[in-house]
Order: C-alpha cells, then structure tokens, then sequence
C-alpha cells in the first residue's frame, strides 16, 4: 500500500485534496476574483479550475517514490523532504511527453500548465522555504534512482486508481502518460520544471497562480486533518480553520 502518511493511503489523500480544492476555489468571494481575472487573461473558470484540480490531483505524487515509502513505514511522524519538487518534476516530464505525442499540453492554454505547476510546487511555500537552489539538489537524483523499479510499480498502482471516475478527458491522457512512462517521468530535469514554471506572464496569470497555490496549501492541510484528526499543529487552526470560516465552510 502507497501511503501519503501513517493511516492514510496516498490515492485517498491525492482525491480528496482534488475534491476540497475545488470546493475552495469555487466558493465566494474566491470565484468571484478568480472570474474577474480569467475573464481578463481570456480563459474561463472552468478552465482554472481544472488546472487547479490536477495539481490537487498530483501535488503529491512524489511520495510514491520507494525511498519515501520507506520512512513512511518507519518514522511515526516522517518526513518527505522536497516531495513537492519531485511531484512538480513528474508533472512538468508528463507535460513534455504529452505535448510531444498529442502536439499540445493537456490544457487548452499551455500557461495553465505552469499554473498547475507552480502550485504543486509551492503547496508548502507557507510551511517551509523553497529556494531555487532547492531545485538542484545533488540528492534529489539520488533519491529518485533510489528503489527505482519499486517507485515505478507504486506510481502506476497510484495512478491506476486515480483513474477510476476520472471523465476530464486531458486529465485522464495525462494520467495514462504517467502510467505508461513511469520511468520517464521520474527521472529528475530541474531544468524541465523550470521552463514550464515559467509559462506563467504578466501580472494576471501570475495572481491567479497565487490564489490557485494557497487554496491547495489550504485543501492539502484541510484533507490531512480529515484523515489523521491531527490538532497538534497550530498551522490548522491558524490558517485552515480561519479561512473555511471566513468562506463559511466547514471542515466537514
């Protein structure tokens, strides 16, 4: 079992933040602003918000990796160090092999490739620094190389379920390349998620970017108190519980 933590499988961790981040960034007065600046960069909501899900839907995929796994079994309380680079990696290969075999991103505007991306990057920005020297850590190749042939059979077995109930058909082919080129997309290019990051211009996009990373950072901490009940962290009471109060929203 692909575990996102101690009690919780990384498939249900993965769907549920999908469905809680939606849930956020179609709730007043979010939509509102989000309306308001996609009518201004010429996309409709329903195309950020389906941006916005898919990073919800892969913003931790990283954790299939074998060398994660391990300390998930291991440490009570472990750590998934620079987790969020590696999902933002696979995203950024997944991107690159569907636009090579389809001709376009699996978006119909390709900055919205570097929204999903940017947002699973940054979905712990709030938490913990992430620096661009963060991005060319030696270790990261390592620890991707690491168990590699068991990190393929853990990604395909997330993947595999994700799929199921999934009708969006360009999140569907961009799971299907993920499942088919689990090898590809695991291997490390920094250079590679640099360049899709940086398909996000001009004051607009940039700001949509924002508010799609906090709702994430927002969705991923709500799911995981849904499925551990953890109250030790301040972050959730200081952040989570005043901003599902300030939508009047629930933690359910």
């Amino acid at each position: 079992m692909v575990v996102a933590r101690r009690g919780q499988r990384l498939v249900d961790h993965l769907k549920g933040t999908m469905s809680k981040v939606e849930e956020l960034v179609k709730a007043n007065p979010v939509r509102q602003v989000i309306e308001c600046m996609a009518s201004e960069v010429g996309v409709g909501l329903n195309h950020v918000v389906d941006a916005v899900k898919l990073a919800g839907m892969l913003h931790d995929i990283g954790k299939s990796l074998s060398a994660y796994q391990r300390r998930a079994l291991e440490d009570e309380r472990p750590s998934f160090r620079l987790h969020e680079v590696v999902s933002a990696n696979i995203y950024a290969k997944a991107c690159l092999i569907h636009a090579e075999s389809e001709g376009v991103y699996p978006h119909p505007y390709p900055w919205l490739a570097g929204l999903t991306l940017q947002s699973i990057i940054l979905h712990h920005q709030g938490l913990r620094t992430l620096t661009i020297e963060s991005l060319f850590d030696r270790g990261l190749r390592r620890l991707v190389e690491d168990g590699l042939n068991e990190s393929m059979a853990n990604i395909r077995q997330v993947v595999s379920e994700l799929k199921a109930g999934i009708s969006h058909k360009p999140t569907l082919r961009l799971l299907e390349v993920v499942e088919e080129y689990a090898r590809e997309v695991l291997e490390y290019n920094p250079q590679l998620v640099q360049q899709v990051f940086s398909l996000v211009e001009g004051p607009s996009k940039t700001y949509l970017a924002r508010i799609a990373t906090a709702c994430l950072m927002i969705a991923d901490c709500w799911d995981a108190y849904m499925a551990t009940r953890d109250t030790t962290s301040r972050y959730i009471e200081d952040a989570v519980l005043r901003y599902l109060r300030t939508l009047n929203m629930r933690l359910g």
